[in-house]
């Protein structure tokens, strides 16, 4: 089960700092997984250029997931035979690092929320917000959050460092 992106939480832990292997405490949290795909780059400061590259660094990571390898990972997975299959026909080469991230990567383009209710209003349905959601709109125009948030997905762009 994974901890970080609760897919019926918005994509995260709703924490400050995330935890990770034994509790330990992250430097940061887990940003959504939703939309993804649309990120000019992944984790916070944009170090990852994709999805594959991103699902790669938390497997490794002495906090997030502490394993020592691939190997070590591949050795794990392989003892499900259902999941080694199933890797089979999709990867002609089976579980590997690659295979793990490729499929990783591909699993989180399928995590897209085309039809948010912001959607709906951006396209002119009018009671798709609250009038509390209204507001937030309302002030981050007049407060020119745009200028940082932008795109399908008012991400920041491009990266900053802000403290």
């Amino acid at each position: 089960m994974c901890h970080c992106h609760k897919l019926g939480e918005g994509g995260v832990d709703g924490r400050v700092s995330s935890l990770g292997v034994g509790d330990q405490v992250g430097p940061i949290n887990a940003p959504t997984v939703f939309n993804a795909a649309f990120n000019m780059a992944q984790f916070w400061d944009g170090r990852a250029a994709d999805l594959q590259a991103q699902a790669g660094g938390p497997p490794m990571n002495p906090i997030e997931m502490a394993s020592e390898s691939w190997d070590e990972i591949i050795a794990k997975l392989d003892q499900d035979a259902l999941l080694k299959a199933d890797f089979r026909r999709v990867y002609a080469n089976g579980v590997t690092g690659d295979n793990i991230t490729d499929a990783i990567a591909e699993f989180e383009k399928t995590l897209i929320t085309p039809d948010s209710p912001f959607d709906r209003y951006l396209k002119g349905d009018s009671d798709a917000l609250t009038a509390q959601q209204k507001h937030g709109y309302q002030l981050f125009q007049q407060n020119k959050c745009g200028t940082c948030h932008t795109g399908s997905t008012l991400g920041a762009s491009p990266m900053r460092s802000w403290g």
